[in-house]
Formats: structure tokens, C-alpha cells, sequence
């Protein structure tokens, strides 16, 4: 199969650039980049890319290569949905990452909407979880936030609500590893300190009611493009199409949303 590896290297003090000449025999580019965060170094990789799909791996994952990637590889050449969903295996910190190549059958669903899979399902916490067709970022204009923390929560769901065609299988084909120290782990004071809680509005009328439970010191609530005039329950101010909030543990919120259109 035709694929291509792109590293975004996002600021390292000690950047990776022996990478490409040690791995001569495979297709793969390094890019070095000023740090930005997670958030960044993905839209660059998506600026980049070449191919038909994109699959986002964390630095510390690994995929798992074999026959049930085959089959999902197989289904996105034969039906080119816009989202294939897989699952991803769970590895404590200091386990070895899950080598072994299973040979069962992957199911996989209908073909039906983003939406309607936010219906029925939670949406997934990573973006590493599914291959997505990059046409699809770029037709949408769909991108990372940057400069925040859990910016995979807002690229998910405007992903999943502009996706006219998804399919989710049983495949597992990723090593998510827990890392002391990452975002996910991570409880420091420091980081407590700028963790935010991030929601999106979607299109919408009238009264909307958000409730958000855990310790975070701010929430920032992403105010549509669509959205002419915004209102909260609560103080708050509007910078770079966002609205900032003060936060205690649990924080409800009334928003009125009038937009410029209904969709």
C-alpha cells in the first residue's frame, strides 16, 4: 500500500534529524517547527500530507501492523468513507507495546453520518482512534485548536458533525501509552493552573445550558462563526473567537445564541 510517515517535531531541544537518513528504505519526511503544541504540529502534518487519508499518532503510541490493518486498509480503498473508526489498546506506563498480529475477521458497521454516530455513541477523547479522509479537512476547513490543552475535543466533534459518511469497526490497531507527565496524567499545580475546560457551540437557537463538573480554572467556549450575538449567565470575555470564564468545580451556564442562520 502507498503511505507516507510525517514527523512534525514541535520545538525538541534536540531536534530528531537523524531520522530520515537512518529510514532510507520507507517514505518518510521530518519537519522541524517552532513549539506550538499538539495542536500545531498536527495541522502542520495536515498541511503536508499527500495521501488520500490521514492517521495521527501520538510520539509515545505505536500502531499494530497486520491483518486487521490490512482489512481496514481494504475498506477505506473499497468504500472511501470519510471516517474509519478502529480501537486502540490501553499500556500502563513502562509496558511494551503490543506486538502480536491477530488474524480474525474485522467487522465492520453501515456506512452512516457523524452525526448520527454522536447520536448513538460517545465521541472518541483522541484523534488517533480513526483514519479520516483529508479532503474532508480540507472541504471543511477543519483544523486544531492551538495553544490549549485537550484540543482533540473541539477537531472530534466538528469533525464527526461534517462527516456525511462514517464507518466503525472491532479492528484494534493502536498502542495508546499512558506517559507520566502527559496531558492525560498529568496533575501538577503548574498544569492545574492553566487547565482549561473547552466546549464547542453547534447551530442553534435560543437558550443553551452547559454544565461542567471537575477542577478546572477557566472554561473557554468556542462561539460560532454563525453566531451575531452571544450572552452567558456569567462574566466573560470574548477574544479569538472564544469566550473566557472564571471557573469553580461545577459551573452551570446559560448561554442565548442567535444566529444568522438555522441549519
Amino acid at each position: 500500500y502507498d503511505y507516507e510517515i510525517i514527523i512534525v517535531d514541535d520545538g525538541s531541544a534536540i531536534p530528531p534529524t537523524w531520522v530520515e537518513s537512518r529510514y532510507t528504505d520507507i517514505n518518510i519526511k521530518l519537519i522541524t517547527a517552532p513549539h506550538g503544541g499538539p495542536g500545531a504540529a498536527r495541522n502542520r502534518g495536515i498541511e503536508e500530507a499527500k495521501g488520500t487519508y490521514i492517521e495521527f499518532v501520538d510520539a509515545d503510541d505505536t500502531l499494530i501492523p497486520g491483518s486487521e490493518y490490512r482489512q481496514c486498509i481494504d475498506k477505506l480503498r473499497a468504500e472511501m468513507p470519510q471516517i474509519l473508526h478502529f480501537s486502540y489498546r490501553v499500556l500502563p506506563p513502562g509496558s511494551k507495546p503490543q506486538t502480536k498480529k491477530s488474524k480474525k475477521r474485522v467487522l465492520f458497521s453501515n456506512t452512516i453520518s457523524g452525526a448520527t454516530y454522536m447520536k448513538e455513541f460517545n465521541l472518541p477523547g483522541s484523534p488517533c482512534c480513526y483514519f479520516v479522509s483529508k479532503d474532508l479537512l480540507f472541504e471543511k476547513e477543519i483544523r486544531f485548536p492551538s495553544n490549549i490543552f485537550h484540543e482533540d475535543e473541539e477537531f472530534n466533534t466538528i469533525l464527526h458533525f461534517h462527516a456525511r459518511t462514517l464507518v466503525y469497526s472491532d479492528a484494534t490497531l493502536y498502542n495508546y501509552c499512558i506517559r507520566e507527565g502527559s496531558t492525560t496524567a498529568n496533575s501538577s499545580t503548574e498544569f492545574e493552573d492553566k487547565k482549561i475546560c473547552q466546549n464547542t457551540l453547534y447551530p442553534s437557537c435560543g437558550k443553551v445550558k452547559l454544565t461542567v463538573k471537575g477542577n478546572y480554572k477557566k472554561i473557554a467556549v468556542r462561539v460560532p462563526s454563525w453566531c451575531k450575538k452571544f450572552d452567558a449567565s456569567a462574566p466573560h470575555i470574548i477574544k479569538d473567537g472564544y469566550a473566557y470564564f472564571d471557573a469553580a468545580e461545577v459551573i452551570n451556564l446559560d448561554f442565548n445564541i442567535f444566529p444568522r442562520f438555522v441549519v
